[in-house]
């Protein structure tokens, strides 16, 4: 006989400085039968929830970035002041929900690699905004945009700001210039902002890293550099719907 258990974490963070308000994503409820899992959760940003109930629940080091949200049906206006010029908009979401393989015993997957292409084959084939592709870059794995609805109806590839490559020339930086030399680096390529909200670059920030970066994407200028910290740190990229902004923030894991 089956042994059933749920799995819940708490309400992961909201990326900052957007002029609408920006819902935070829950954790989503894995429900273990055997060797068998099932994720469930009912929100505006499902896929950031995979991640981050995932992050939470097995340790894994994975990041997401938003697929752009420009056609209206993508996205639910929430502004709360009638007649008000400025728009504010929530993701369109809802309830998504996928199975996905568990260790021997009903432990932890081995690799985060099955169940994380599991969530993705199983929103790519909803209804839900955006189109999905899985990245490794190790530790790391990526969730990453590959397409989306533009405001004229048409399905069209997508580019997330961290995919521009990008450049840095050789000195010595401390970790928290090299993080705001790459933020300003991949604003230039991509020509989108990035707001930061949480990040691990602080005042403190006194140690000097002579590197350079030579035509890497953003992503793995990132993954670098938070690697070189020594701790385990994950990311998710935001964005602004309808808007040409996004959010960063980076957690500890």
């Amino acid at each position: 006989m089956y042994t059933r258990r749920t799995i819940l974490a708490g309400a992961v963070f909201a990326a900052a400085g957007f002029p609408q308000p920006q819902r935070t994503s829950p954790a989503g409820g894995i429900t273990a039968a055997g060797d068998r899992a099932e994720f469930a959760v009912d929100c505006p940003r499902p896929l950031e929830s995979v991640v981050y109930t995932f992050v939470q629940s097995y340790g894994w080091q994975v990041t997401f970035e938003e697929a752009p949200l420009e056609h209206p049906a993508d996205r639910i206006d929430v502004t709360k002041r009638p007649g008000a010029p400025d728009r504010s908009y929530h993701p369109r979401g809802g309830s998504f929900t996928f199975r996905y393989e568990l260790g021997a015993g009903g432990s932890p997957p081995a690799s985060p690699k099955p169940a994380l292409e599991a969530a993705i084959e199983a929103y790519n084939s909803s209804e839900l905004p955006g189109r999905y592709r899985l990245e490794e870059s190790s530790p790391y794995w990526h969730i990453v945009p590959s397409a989306f609805r533009n405001a004229a109806g048409d399905v069209v590839a997508a580019a997330s700001p961290f995919d521009s490559v990008i450049s840095i020339e050789a000195g010595e930086r401390t970790p928290k210039q090299t993080f705001l030399e790459v933020i300003a680096a991949v604003e230039r390529a991509s020509g989108h902002q990035i707001l930061v909200g949480f990040s691990p670059f602080g005042r403190g920030d006194v140690a000097v890293l002579a590197n350079e970066l030579v035509q890497v994407s953003g992503r793995e200028a990132l993954r670098r550099l938070l690697t070189s910290l020594g701790r385990p740190y994950v990311w998710y990229l935001m964005k602004d719907p309808g808007g040409r902004r996004y959010g960063l923030s980076i957690v500890l894991l």
